[in-house]
């Protein structure tokens, strides 16, 4: 689903906005699971087969960042070097192996790349160069997956770290976005489409 489409604009993007609004007057552990629902459903519009790819991406950072924020300092930085291994390896097996190879002449069949794999990739593993570096704390497994999946960078970016997003996020006003929020917000996707 493409932005400037009318299925984001007139339906997608109105949905999720009411529904948070819903929700979020309930508590924001429902806004959140709301948020991440929508940004789910956003991956998955364009080729639901790699949302598997997204979650196991997801579950296994979140899982190295738990680790390498518990222990000490050589254990972390052999946890950090295996995660940022696998999560290149994962890189270049859906973008570049097929291209390397057939440079060298073995003939191979390029894997489908999923949606958005460089900005989830580089994104996770900028967080965890930020938890081995001590400027990331444990986030509850909820906040993390938003701040992976969030639909508006999910697939078109731009990176960022967990700091840059956590105030609109997790902040003293965290998921509690006022008028001039939406009318900035507004503003920018209209300049956007135009």
């Amino acid at each position: 689903m493409l932005f400037n489409t009318y299925l984001f604009a007139g339906c997608f993007l109105p949905l999720s906005l009411a529904g948070f609004a819903l929700v979020r007057r309930i508590n924001r552990t429902m806004a959140v699971i709301w948020l991440i629902l929508a940004s789910l459903i956003f991956y998955s519009w364009w080729n639901i087969a790699f949302l598997p790819v997204l979650l196991i991406s997801i579950a296994g950072n979140f899982a190295a960042s738990r680790f390498i924020l518990r222990t000490h300092e050589r254990m972390r930085l052999g946890v950090l070097t295996a995660a940022i291994v696998l999560n290149l390896a994962a890189l270049v097996w859906y973008k570049y192996l097929a291209t390397l190879l057939t440079t060298f002449g073995i003939p191979i069949l390029q894997p489908a790349l999923p949606l958005g794999i460089s900005f989830f990739t580089f994104t996770q593993i900028a967080y965890l160069l930020d938890c081995h570096s001590g400027l990331e704390a444990a986030r509850s497994p909820l906040d993390y997956t938003l701040f992976v999946t969030f639909f508006p960078h999910l697939i078109a970016g731009p990176i960022v770290s967990a700091r840059d997003l956590s105030p609109g996020l997790s902040g003293p006003n965290g998921l509690r976005p006022t008028a001039e929020d939406f009318i900035s917000g507004g503003t920018i996707f209209l300049i956007g489409l135009l």
